[in-house]
This record gives C-alpha cells, sequence and structure tokens, in this order.
C-alpha cells in the first residue's frame, strides 16, 4: 500500500494526497447538482477540520475547514435513491449509526426523522466528518456527531469479532514500526534508561497455539517482548470461573507449554496481537509471577518500571472487565458497517463504517467542530474500565509505547507521537507529557536555577517545585481515585512509578526523601499537605492495618485533589507558609521497600495551633474555642477527610478521631493547625488561612490525627492589624501519624 500519509508533532495526518484509494472515488461515480456544486466530484478535496498550520513561540496555529451544510435527511434520502453516491453514503451511514445506538429502543429497522440537516467535512481522504442537527421544542438543537471512514479490507462477521482486520495490523505495524525505525528520529523513545534496570524472572513464548514461560534472558528478551495491562475482575467472577494462573500446582504444566485456548479470553486476544505484530515474548502477571508464592510475587511485583518502560510496546487491554470478558469485541461494536447499493458501483473491496465521535481523554471533545479552539477544550473522562483500577494507573504511564484498546478504538501513543484508528485529532496526552516532561528536564530546571553562587537555597526549591509539584499533584489527583482488590496494595502498586521519577525529585538543597506517598521537599511549603477530598465524596480509612499514616492522601480510598493558591496565575506570591517541618519518618514495611508500603510513618511540626470547636453535620461548625480578645475566626470550608466520631482516650479527654462511618456527634474539642496565609481569599479586615482539623491520639503528648483540611479567615480589630501577630500566643510542636 502506497504511503498516503505521515504523522506531524500534534500526531494528527497530514494527507500527502489522493490516491484511487480515497473519496476521490467520487469522481467516478454520479452525484446530485447539489454534491457537484460543492466540488465532491472535482479537484482536491479539502482534507481536515483542523490543521496544525505553524506555531509562533511555542503556541501552535491552526488552519479551520469550513463546514459544507447538506439539507434535511428527507432531501438526502431522495438524492441518494436517486442515484447521488455521496448523498446514499451520508443517509445510508447515518441511519445505520442510529440503529447500532438506538435500535434496542426503537427496532433495527427504525427510520431517523427527517427532520435532521447535515454539514460535514473531509478529516481525511479516507474519513469524512459529519454533524447531524435535529431542531429541539425549545430553542436549542440536538448534535450528533459521528464519522463514516472508509476500510480497505474485509470486516469480521457478527460471528467473528475475535479476529483481528488487517487494516487494524496496518494501523498498529505503521505506528511501533515509524517509532522503532532509526529515521523516525525519536529521541524521547529512543534513550536509554535513566532508572535501574532489574528485569523480570520469567517471560511467555507464543510458539503456534502454545505459550511456555520460560527464564528470562536479557541477551534475547530485552527489548523484544509486549508487556499486558489488564483488568483480573472481580472477586465474585475470579471465584466463579477461577482463570489460568501460574502457581506451585500448575508450575510444571506452564514451562513444558500450554495451549493458549486454555488462556482466559483477554491473555488469549493480547496474544494474537502479538502474532499479528511478529513480536515472540509477552510478560502478563498472571502468568509470569508465581501467585501463591508470596516471596516470588514480593519480589517481581517491584519490578515494573523496567518491566513497562522497557517492553517493545505495552498492549493495554482498556474496555475489558475481566481476564475473560477480551477486548477487540468493543472496537468491533463501536463502528457500524454498511454496504452501498448494487447500483453504485462502488469498489467491493473498500467498506464503509459509520462511527460515533469519541469522547476519551485521547481526542478532543468538539462541541463545536466549527469553533474548534484545541486550547481551551477539556477531555471528557475516559469510560473505560481498566480507568477505575489501581495496578494498571502505573502501567500505562510508565510504558514507553503503547497501543489501547478502548471501548470505541485503538489508540497509539508513545513519547514521541500519537494516533488513533478512527482518524480523529487527537490531544497532546497532557497527564502523560508531564511525567515525562519531568524525567527529562526537572534537574535541569533545578541545576539551572542553582547555577550562580548568589541563588539562595530557598529559590533553589522553589524551582524544584515548580517543576515537580505540578507533576506530583496530578498524579495524587488521578491515581487516588482508582479502586483496588486489597488495599494493602496502594502505594506498592505507584512504586514503579515512583522509582523512575525518584531521580528528578530531588532537591539539591533540602531533604527529599519518599515519605508514604509524600515527599518531604514538599512539605517544607505546605504543598504537601493540602490535599482534600473531592467535593462529592468522603474517604474511609482501611480497617485492621495501616496503609499510609493519617497525614498521607494514601491513608484513605477516596480521589482527592490539590487546592492551593500556588496552582494558577498567582504562584507563590499570594502564600506565606507559617510552619517548619522539624522530623519527618517513614516507617518501611521491609527494608527494600524504599518506594513501597509502609507500617506507619510520623511528622513533627512546629507552628500555629488554634483550639477550636467541631459539630457534626453538612456544614460542620468550626469556631476558636478560647475566643481570645482581638481574634474572631470565621471559617469559610471544611472538608472532612472521612467520617469522625467522639473518642474517650485513656486520659479521659473527650476528642474526635477518624472513622469508617460517619457519627452525629455535639459540639467536640478539636485543633487547627495553620499551614499558610492565603491573602488571596483574606477579606479587607482580615487575612485567609488555610490548615488542618486535627484530633488527639494516645500514646504521647502533642500526638495527632489529621481529620480533615479547612480554610478560614481571621477578623481583627483594625484594618491595619496582621493577624499573622495575633497568633502568636498559639505557637506549638505536633506530630501526626
Amino acid at each position: 500500500m502506497s504511503r498516503l500519509y505521515t504523522y506531524n508533532a500534534l500526531g494528527t495526518l497530514d494527507w500527502e494526497s489522493e490516491t484511487r484509494e480515497t473519496w476521490g472515488l467520487f469522481r467516478e461515480l454520479r452525484l446530485c447538482a447539489k454534491c457537484q456544486e460543492k466540488g465532491i466530484g472535482a479537484g482536491p478535496l479539502p482534507v481536515s477540520v483542523m490543521r496544525h498550520s505553524s506555531s509562533d513561540s511555542g503556541k501552535s496555529y491552526y488552519q479551520l475547514v469550513d463546514w459544507v451544510y447538506m439539507p434535511r435527511l428527507s432531501e438526502v434520502r431522495k438524492a441518494g435513491f436517486d442515484g447521488c453516491a455521496f448523498c446514499m453514503v451520508l443517509y445510508l451511514g447515518f441511519c445505520q449509526l442510529e440503529r447500532a445506538i438506538y435500535g434496542h429502543i426503537y427496532g433495527p429497522n427504525f427510520e431517523p426523522s427527517g427532520d435532521w440537516s447535515f454539514r460535514y467535512a473531509f478529516q481525511n481522504p479516507r474519513s469524512v466528518r459529519i454533524g447531524a442537527i435535529h431542531p429541539t421544542d425549545g430553542d436549542g438543537e440536538q448534535i450528533e456527531q459521528f464519522y463514516i471512514n472508509v476500510v480497505e479490507d474485509d470486516l469480521p462477521t457478527d460471528h467473528d469479532r475475535s479476529i483481528v482486520p488487517p487494516d487494524w495490523v496496518s494501523f498498529m505495524r505503521t505506528r511501533l514500526d515509524n517509532c522503532l525505525s532509526p529515521q523516525s528520529n525519536h529521541t524521547h523513545c529512543d534513550r536509554e534508561p535513566d532508572f535501574p534496570v532489574n528485569w523480570p524472572q520469567r517471560i511467555l513464548r507464543i510458539a503456534g497455539q502454545t505459550a511456555v514461560l520460560a527464564d528470562f534472558n536479557p541477551t534475547e528478551h530485552a527489548g523484544q517482548y509486549a508487556a499486558l495491562s489488564y483488568c483480573w475482575g472481580s472477586e465474585d467472577e475470579l471465584r466463579r470461573n477461577p482463570p489460568l494462573k501460574t502457581t506451585a500446582s500448575t508450575w510444571n504444566r506452564m514451562r513444558s507449554g500450554v495451549d493458549i485456548s486454555d488462556m482466559p479470553l483477554t491473555i488469549r486476544q493480547a496474544l494474537t496481537i502479538c502474532s499479528r505484530l511478529d513480536i515472540e515474548y509477552i510478560w502478563v502477571d498472571a502468568l509470569c509471577i508465581v501467585q501463591d508464592d508470596k516471596a516470588d510475587w514480593e519480589i517481581e511485583a517491584r519490578k515494573m518500571a523496567t518491566v513497562y518502560s522497557l517492553a517493545k510496546v505495552t498492549i493495554i487491554a482498556a474496555s475489558s472487565t475481566s481476564c475473560h470478558s477480551g477486548f477487540l469485541d468493543a472496537v468491533h461494536l463501536a463502528g457500524a458497517p454498511f454496504e452501498l447499493p448494487a447500483q453504485i458501483k462502488w469498489p467491493p473491496t473498500m467498506k464503509l463504517v459509520a462511527r460515533k465521535t469519541n469522547t476519551s481523554t485521547f481526542h478532543f471533545d468538539l462541541k463545536d467542530f466549527a469553533n474548534f479552539d484545541p486550547v481551551s477544550v477539556a477531555p471528557t473522562e475516559s469510560l473505560d474500565a481498566i480507568d477505575h483500577r489501581g495496578w494498571t494507573f502505573q502501567e500505562e504511564y510508565l510504558a514507553t509505547r503503547y497501543i489501547k484498546f478502548t471501548k470505541e478504538d485503538i489508540q497509539w501513543q508513545c513519547r514521541d507521537d500519537a494516533g488513533c484508528l478512527c482518524g480523529q485529532a487527537v490531544q497532546k496526552n497532557e497527564r502523560r507529557a508531564i511525567y515525562q516532561d519531568l524525567w527529562a528536564t526537572a534537574s535541569q530546571v533545578v541545576s539551572g536555577s542553582s547555577k550562580a553562587h548568589k541563588t539562595s537555597a530557598a529559590t533553589v526549591n522553589r524551582a524544584f517545585c515548580e517543576a515537580g509539584r505540578a507533576c506530583w499533584e496530578t498524579i495524587v489527583k488521578d491515581f487516588s481515585r482508582r479502586q483496588f482488590t486489597s488495599a494493602n496494595d496502594k502505594l506498592l502498586a505507584l512504586s514503579g512509578l515512583v522509582s523512575r521519577l525518584a531521580p528528578n525529585m530531588q532537591s539539591p538543597t533540602v531533604d527529599s526523601t519518599y515519605i508514604a506517598g509524600m515527599w518531604k521537599n514538599m512539605l517544607l511549603d505546605g504543598g504537601a499537605l493540602s490535599w482534600r477530598c473531592l467535593e462529592s465524596a468522603q474517604g474511609r480509612p482501611p480497617t485492621n492495618t495501616i496503609i499510609a499514616p493519617s497525614f498521607s492522601w494514601a491513608s484513605l480510598d477516596v480521589g482527592v485533589v490539590y487546592d492551593r493558591g500556588s496552582v494558577g496565575e498567582f504562584g507563590f506570591n499570594m502564600e506565606k507558609p507559617l510552619f517548619e517541618v522539624i522530623d519527618a519518618e517513614n516507617a518501611l514495611l521491609s527494608a527494600d521497600e524504599v518506594f513501597g508500603r509502609v507500617s506507619g510513618g510520623s511528622l513533627t511540626l512546629s507552628g500555629l495551633l488554634i483550639p477550636c470547636m467541631v459539630s457534626s453535620g453538612p456544614r460542620a461548625n468550626f469556631g476558636d474555642r478560647e475566643r481570645r480578645q482581638g481574634l474572631s475566626v470565621v471559617r469559610e470550608r471544611t472538608w472532612f477527610d472521612c467520617g469522625v466520631s467522639r473518642m474517650r482516650l485513656k486520659s479521659g479527654e473527650v476528642t474526635l478521631q477518624r472513622a469508617r462511618e460517619n457519627h452525629a456527634f455535639a459540639t467536640t474539642d478539636a485543633y487547627v493547625f495553620v499551614l499558610m496565609s492565603m491573602h488571596i481569599y483574606g477579606s479587607f479586615s482580615g487575612s485567609g488561612f488555610d490548615g488542618l482539623i486535627l484530633g488527639k491520639t494516645d500514646g504521647c503528648p502533642g500526638c495527632y490525627q489529621r481529620l480533615g483540611y479547612t480554610r478560614f479567615t481571621i477578623e481583627t480589630k483594625s484594618v491595619f492589624d496582621r493577624a499573622e501577630s495575633t497568633l502568636e500566643g498559639y505557637k506549638s510542636a505536633v506530630t501526626l501519624f
């Protein structure tokens, strides 16, 4: 097949020219007067709604192609049946897609309303982008957006969706070969590992219809294997349908060779993808780690940075809900193939597929294609099962290159390129870019800031924070929402990514120890502590075990965000830390798990500790317990980390502590430890502050547990008073566990 396109820096396609294998076919087919007027059959077609045309000072500019407007569906239908090839493609594609989406409600043969009208533009010579518009009863309009793609090869039947069509293979091989080619100039993909390489003990060799568990030989296998990222499935499903996995009882069978048909469907399909890509080896956790050998699991689970970073490609079964569900079927269902009537002489080897616009985070969420601004468009959240699971988070972001099978599409991503099977414009994967940019440049940013002896230590650490904070806060936000079958795995499931980031998370002037999901040098200005639970949820601490100390976001089973003035255009100027870190310790579960699980931890801070009163309820009343003269505390907002309840300490004192569930309680003594002044939201006659809500614990004087995050204002008698000076009498040292 001739090369029709190249990939530009944004990952979108630049089409070189039209050939007989493109929409240029319409030149030889019958068209109605309106389609001829629009230039369907004459001259080069416009090939992109969004084309990258130029850049200046790092900002990209786009050339927009205007929409071509078509009449109502009823008129398009009539023109199509009168013989217009393009109107027939438009009509049948839209009907087929509507039936695929709504057929289960209205029946497989329902006819869409004739009131629909259309606008279209050619995304590329193989894909036409269509917006279908329907007036609503009100003043607005309903818009359905979809694509019609030209596919060169035969599509599978409804009963054979497990096959991999040649069109898919061509897409995957082209991307993979282009990335690995010395001429591609993929400098980020090709660079040497900048972390300690720790190869896995075993690899799975694909030998025809058999898979053999073999010892990993770096000389033979390094960079020549695929890695699989997938969901195992629910405990109930795995109990009802136990999958094949490597255990003491299956060891000999795995070493001598297993028939691929005996493997779970998801793994079986991953092996099929490997075969189509001529990859002989694959790493699969369930088969390459002895699952009932705790020591083997502990050792091999710490090698994920090497396994996924140095694989030839990672196969991500994103749409698969379990090892039994498979992932190829979903991509087939995302497209609705259709055929033109015999009187339209369309080449029999070229098929047409209608696809609904993909709305995953990989693509631009285009509400209005004609008014597209790539900078302001925010991606929608992914609906794929894998994006909710904890272990798979680092597998995707560690991968140097991956092929991701979603509910709607096949996506390619490497460190220098991105693209998808559906042909839509893709955005730069910002989250992935943040991590990779940090791996490549954080050390340079810090060293560049400290090159002159006049540069203060505070300035150097600030340079580190500017390079590293956004990265880490994004990681925490994304990862904290993931779900785990075993809560004990939370920190371990992030350890591979942490080990990759660690060298560039180090500040040259301050202690940068990793402590239970936090970096010590980020504690210095309050940043690491300024997390809060998402608006819609409260977390729950685990039972009977310590996943992380209470000051760490990892101690809860809920998504968290960082909400600080330093995130945004105001920078650090609007904040002032009001505490010091005296000591921070990590209680590692084992000495060789530096970035993994912990059995506890402590953090000792010196700062301002305000006694307060807290009562239960949606608004959680908050106030200064001692009501000192000249001090008026006004609570702006409080976010509890989890449920809290009244507890009586051994000393007899009643306090608040974390609980699995919310329990109503009367007004109870608690404390607020002030992290920083935030003048950005302070009132005219006072100052704003951020702080932690604390409850006392048994064990030692000055020992506390974090209960939540609060934002408050201290109002003073005079607009000329400074609230910080009013707080001088509250200085204290606290230790958080």
